[in-house]
């Protein structure tokens, strides 16, 4: 697994990784981290690349240290439809995670266990999907 977010590493991670988690900043636009994901899959062929996202965010609240940690707030993350971000409920979260995955190629998420119990729903309602 490798974390990337610039032009080279990106390559350089989809020639090399089996794991590539796309490390955009908090407040990247959704087409951005797309194109990223683009560059990761074209640098990787015929490979099979999975494609990774870090989530800090489980609806409506963070924690004061992942706020800190990202410097910004969930309103500011909501505005600017932020993928550090999953909103809503159990259906929409859902829903999210299948639009991430069909629009971005996304399969994989990386979040802290303060959202263990939040998400196990979620994950037991996409299980085999």
């Amino acid at each position: 697994m490798v974390a990337a977010a610039g032009p080279r590493s990106l390559t350089l991670a989809g020639e090399k990784a089996d794991v590539v988690t796309i490390a955009a900043a908090p407040l990247t636009p959704r087409a951005d981290v797309a194109a990223m994901a683009r560059r990761v899959r074209e640098a990787a062929g015929d490979r099979d690349v999975e494609l990774a996202t870090n989530v800090f965010v489980v609806g409506d609240e963070a924690p004061p240290w992942t706020v800190a940690f990202m410097g910004t707030d969930v309103a500011t993350l909501a505005a600017h439809d932020s993928l550090v971000r999953l909103p809503g409920g159990v259906t929409e979260i859902a829903d999210e995670l299948q639009r991430r995955r069909d629009e971005i190629g996304t399969s994989y998420i990386s979040v802290n266990a303060a959202f263990v119990d939040a998400l196990a729903p979620v994950v037991e309602r996409l299980a085999g999907r």
